[in-house]
């Protein structure tokens, strides 16, 4: 398997981690993927959107391993 590990730093400025979860996503779509990032204010912790029904990660330690193999889940 082919992996990736993509890690997104958390910031005191709230609005600066939506920004880079925004970021995260433009860039998981460039790569063929239809997965999204947002930033839980309440838990204070980045989200990864796995699937159309709205199943989430929680990334407490701020990434996750992407299988590179099935990244562009587009197709």
């Amino acid at each position: 398997m082919n992996k990736v590990w993509l890690e997104i730093e958390r910031d005191t400025d709230k609005a600066t981690n939506h920004e880079r979860a925004e970021k995260l996503t433009n860039l998981l779509a460039k790569l063929g993927s239809t997965k999204e990032v947002w930033f839980n204010e309440a838990a204070n912790n980045y989200c990864l959107v796995t699937d159309e029904a709205g199943t989430f990660l929680e990334l407490t330690d701020n990434g996750h391993w992407f299988n590179l193999d099935e990244l562009n889940d587009r197709n």
